[in-house]
């Protein structure tokens, strides 16, 4: 599961969503008031916090996310993982009191494996740099993968797959328009003085980088028809983009005939 935080303003919503094992979206939820404090003097500011920590505990019961991942910079981040945590706690120890504790009886008199629908996860919550996500979820290519998404629905979603599979993230940022180099490598690179040779430099760099780690990882070839694979398939070694191209054609095709 992902929280994305676009910031912590009156103005944000908190998106959180959740992916199967394959990266496809499960569900997502929309929590507009976690900017509010829970013990403040406003009624309604407390009333409505109140309301969408309870809506987050249902959405992580619901989901059983393995972990969380948080995007988010500064103090804002920490006050959240607290709150976050909290509620992750409260689920566990709600599981473990309806299953008649740890190795018990559950409530019905059964066994923990055939009274598992009260169980909750302990769900393990890291931090996430926001730069990857929010970059990505404004490029062209983010659009054709998600393209029903809004941006911060689209960032949310990314910052998942990020968490299940950063390459495919990255490898997607290798296109025509080198939506990669958008990324804060480093000061200079935004400076006047950095030349196109240099960020020409740059790109072949980091391209020699994403060749070596496809090739140490390996791409599935069972899921070449999902659009955020594909950019990865011509960095294998022997490929290239044309093979490749004609690769995902002839499985397409021998898909089609099956």
């Amino acid at each position: 599961m992902s929280c994305f935080l676009p910031d912590h303003s009156k103005m944000s919503r908190t998106i959180c969503v959740t992916v199967d094992p394959s990266g496809e979206v499960v569900d997502y939820v929309t929590l507009p008031y976690m900017w509010c404090n829970e013990t403040s003097t406003s009624v309604l500011e407390a009333t409505r916090k109140k309301a969408d920590l309870k809506t987050l505990g249902a959405f992580i019961k619901n989901t059983r996310p393995d972990c969380c991942a948080v995007a988010l910079n500064g103090m804002a981040a920490s006050r959240f993982e607290e709150e976050l945590q909290s509620v992750v706690d409260n689920l566990f120890n709600e599981a473990a009191y309806l299953r008649g504790g740890a190795g018990g009886m559950g409530r019905d008199g059964m066994d923990d494996e055939e009274d598992d629908d009260s169980a909750a996860p302990k769900a393990d919550i890291i931090f996430m740099a926001p730069e990857l996500c929010v970059t990505f979820a404004k490029c062209r290519a983010a659009s054709a993968m998600l393209p029903d998404y809004s941006v911060e629905l689209r960032t949310a979603a990314i910052l998942a797959l990020q968490v299940q599979d950063p390459l495919q993230v990255v490898g997607a940022m290798f296109n025509d328009t080198r939506d990669i180099l958008l990324l804060p490598w480093h000061p200079l690179c935004k400076s006047a003085a950095f030349e196109k040779a240099d960020r020409d430099s740059l790109y072949e760099a980091l391209e020699r980088v994403l060749v070596h780690t496809v090739n140490t990882v390996g791409v599935d070839a069972n899921m070449l028809d999902q659009v955020r694979v594909r950019p990865l398939l011509p960095y294998v070694c022997g490929l290239g983009p044309a093979k490749a191209a004609a690769l995902v054609t002839a499985i397409r095709t021998h898909n089609s005939e099956r």
